[in-house]
């Protein structure tokens, strides 16, 4: 009986040492998103400015296009272009964000489950700690 119970706590303890591990890794994983997330939204933000230079350009070369129509339509194509590649990449990014954050969700709610089911485990070892002490 005592052996019995002997593999069963070892067993347990394994178990608790592991899932310790997988929370650790998980709050690894999520600083790393949460770290990554942030990298994105700065970029992201460069992006916007970037965006909104060049819709300022834009602003300037219709404004001119009277005087220089030949000249300055190619430079409005150009802009144009510019303009939806960043818009683009801005797209891009706030996806990447947003798949981001929907990992981070849930990584965060990986560790909370995690952490519950470590205190539970807690708890059953100190009962089954307490059922061997009254053995």
């Amino acid at each position: 009986m005592a052996e019995t119970c002997n593999v069963d706590f070892d067993a347990v303890r394994n178990k608790i040492s592991k899932l310790k591990n997988d929370a650790s890794d998980a709050a690894d994983r999520a600083e790393q998103l949460e770290q990554t997330l942030k990298d994105k939204s700065e970029a992201l933000e460069g992006e916007t400015t970037k965006r909104e230079e060049v819709e300022r350009k834009l602003q300037q070369v219709e404004g001119d296009a009277f005087t220089t129509q030949g000249a300055l339509e190619e430079n409005i194509k150009e802009l144009k272009e510019k303009l939806e590649a960043e818009e683009n990449k801005s797209s891009e990014l706030e996806r990447e964000v947003n798949k981001m954050r929907m990992e981070n969700e849930n990584l965060e709610k990986t560790v909370t489950e995690m952490e519950q089911k470590y205190k539970d485990l807690v708890g059953s070892l100190s009962s089954a700690m307490a059922d061997l002490d009254n053995v």
